[in-house]
């Protein structure tokens, strides 16, 4: 039971010139609004049931860790790294629900877990497990903090990723479903190898300590030892089935990678009708024939490439020419600005272009994933909005 908060007589005061009396009113008008908040939860003497059930329910969602809160509609889990002021939270929010508003075509999250820190030079997606890491501020790779509104659209790209899988669960669900069953089974490899190494770890310090002692048991080693081997085939054991599931997964990953980092990037300019926007936010000091230069010419709609020539099989850079297309030839259009069916039918070539290629066949050239891509854009715009 909460106590009630009981107010001392206040003593009289004199105050120096200027606005003192002023922030001492302030403080003690406070004071009477927490006692009042205070007085309100407790409960009545003899009785379990609050004075103000409802005041109280009220100050309890206002001040409890959001953990079982919504956004945009969808239920969210916030981790907190660091001090963020309500302030700053709000700020990283904004670009999800910017993209919510641009893609109402599309699937949002069912779930997000969102880990927010204060500074992070590696914001990121994880897929199956829907965790989103975002920072208030960007690091870049030169140790320079990127400002809170160049930051927002890191994140408007990472929370990218989301609906990409959201809707890629909707469009095509036996890929969804196929590399769900493999992540799963990886991650169930991964903590099984964790719970091995960590007994193993137990096991190497008891050994020392039985060692260490004054009269060392053989029969309690000799038990330690033949456990430590044991546990060491299992993790042997247990690699073997990860390299396996490894070699399975991969090609599904190869595949999809791409397109994820293209429609992450398209669902940015998009929202934010600039289609040089991901170049100048990762955009950092360095010489002008660095090869991360290059890579952020490929993710700056604006610009055109040389398809014939082009052979950069990085995810985020593979589909560079393709980017030019989509905003040259149709999003750049002022007639779609606004309107939320050009992404989907981005989205919907993509899945036309997974469900025609063949997770076994050898990978085909940069360039050749690009014109496919744009004949399927341009089979998708054929069709009337």
């Amino acid at each position: 039971m909460i106590a009630r908060l009981r107010l001392a007589r206040q003593p009289q005061v004199t105050f120096p010139p200027g606005n003192a009396e002023k922030k001492w009113m302030n403080r003690r008008l406070s004071a009477l609004i927490f006692a009042f908040l205070f007085s309100a939860l407790a409960t009545s003497s003899g009785s379990a049931e609050p004075k103000c059930p409802s005041l109280r329910r009220w100050l309890i969602a206002a001040t409890k860790n959001l953990k079982n809160q919504h956004l945009d509609g969808i239920p969210i889990k916030l981790v907190k790294e660091g001090d963020l002021k309500p302030a700053q939270m709000r700020k990283m929010f904004e670009p999800i629900s910017k993209l919510n508003r641009t893609g109402t075509h599309l699937e949002k999250p069912e779930f997000l877990e969102i880990v927010a820190s204060r500074f992070s030079d590696d914001p990121e997606f994880t897929p199956f497990v829907n965790r989103l890491r975002v920072p208030y501020r960007f690091k870049d790779p030169s140790g320079q903090t990127k400002s809170p509104k160049s930051t927002q659209v890191m994140i408007a790209h990472e929370y990218g990723h989301a609906v990409f899988y959201a809707t890629l669960k909707k469009r095509h669900p036996t890929f969804y479903k196929k590399m769900s069953e493999l992540h799963a089974k990886l991650r169930e490899i991964e903590q099984v190898t964790s719970g091995i190494e960590a007994r193993q770890r137990e096991i190497e310090k008891l050994l020392g300590e039985v060692e260490a002692s004054a009269t060392p048991s053989k029969e309690k080693m000799n038990e330690l030892a033949t456990e430590h081997a044991k546990l060491r085939s299992s993790l042997i054991q247990a690699s073997e089935k990860e390299k396996i599931t490894h070699a399975e997964y991969g090609p599904y990953k190869q595949l999809l990678a791409p397109y994820g980092e293209f429609f992450a990037d398209t669902v940015v300019v998009q929202a934010y009708r600039d289609p040089s926007i991901i170049r100048r936010v990762l955009d950092f000091p360095g010489t002008k024939n660095d090869p991360s230069k290059i890579a952020l010419r490929s993710r700056d709609f604006s610009v055109r490439h040389v398809l014939d020539s082009w052979d950069y099989e990085e995810p985020h850079v593979l589909l560079g020419p393709s980017r030019h297309e989509v905003w040259n030839r149709y999003l750049s259009q002022p007639e779609l600005a606004n309107r939320p069916e050009p992404l989907s039918r981005v989205f919907d070539a993509i899945v036309s272009e997974l469900k025609a290629r063949d997770i076994t066949a050898p990978p085909l050239s940069p360039a050749e994933l690009n014109r496919r891509l744009m004949k399927a854009l341009e089979n998708e715009f054929e069709r009337p909005l």
